[in-house]
């Protein structure tokens, strides 16, 4: 569960991520 957690978390992250780069470029 906690493994999960911590994937989905992570790929969240990297979309976030490159949203904001792309916005900002």
């Amino acid at each position: 569960m906690q493994g999960k957690s911590l994937k989905q978390l992570n790929g969240m992250q990297w979309l976030i991520r490159g949203y904001q780069r792309h916005n900002t470029a």
